[in-house]
């Protein structure tokens, strides 16, 4: 399980991998 706290360290770090981690995190709880 991730935390958001875990998801804005990544946003803080680069937006670009905010959002693979966000598709990646949104298709494992969608299946």
């Amino acid at each position: 399980n991730h935390n958001p706290d875990d998801v804005l360290y990544l946003e803080v770090r680069g937006l670009g991998v905010y959002t693979v981690r966000l598709n990646n995190f949104t298709k494992l709880k969608g299946e």
